[in-house]
């Protein structure tokens, strides 16, 4: 299940770049039945079905849908919350703070994405969700916090791409 929840977000998120038409959508749909094909009698039916809302959200936003998607991040949340205390909690394909800052700067909702970020940073400050911040951030022209973002990923494990991403913005910064 989580190979299914991985490749049916990626497959939603490079739908994203056609504008989410359905050709390019159907690898993510196609992963989505098979989600729920999974489920069927399955141990794992609320980290499943976790996967299987955030994967929706992200055909969602492909399609820029913004309220379908808001639903199926409202329900990613719920159940992330039911499974915090689980020996296995929500994190496939992404923890939801993560997922919904991604999708909600995909549809330049930037103020949404930027508090699903702080969020995610003040649970598990990682690259991508410092990475996440700062681009909303600086989307919604609030450089402090931008810089600071940037900063963050400068000083962490951050891959080439994002490090030169972090640096050029860094170079506006006071």
């Amino acid at each position: 299940m989580v190979q299914l929840a991985k490749t049916g977000w990626e497959a939603a998120r490079r739908a994203a770049t056609t504008g989410g038409a359905a050709p390019s959508l159907a690898p993510a749909v196609q992963a989505l039945a098979q989600l729920d094909k999974a489920l069927e009698g399955s141990r794992w039916v609320l980290q499943g079905t976790y996967a299987r809302s955030l994967v929706a959200a992200a055909i969602a936003a492909a399609q820029d849908e913004r309220g379908e998607m808001e639903v199926h991040l409202t329900h990613a949340r719920d159940l992330s919350a039911r499974l915090e205390t689980s020996a296995y909690p929500a994190e496939w394909p992404l923890p939801v703070d993560e997922a919904a800052g991604e999708l909600w700067l995909e549809v330049d909702e930037y103020a949404e994405a930027l508090k699903a970020f702080q969020r995610a940073v003040a649970r598990k400050p990682v690259v991508r969700s410092w990475l996440g911040l700062a681009r909303s951030a600086a989307r919604l022209g609030d450089t402090a916090r931008a810089c600071e973002g940037y900063r963050q990923v400068a000083q962490l494990s951050a891959s080439d791409i994002e490090r030169q991403e972090a640096g050029n913005y860094l170079a506006r910064c006071p």
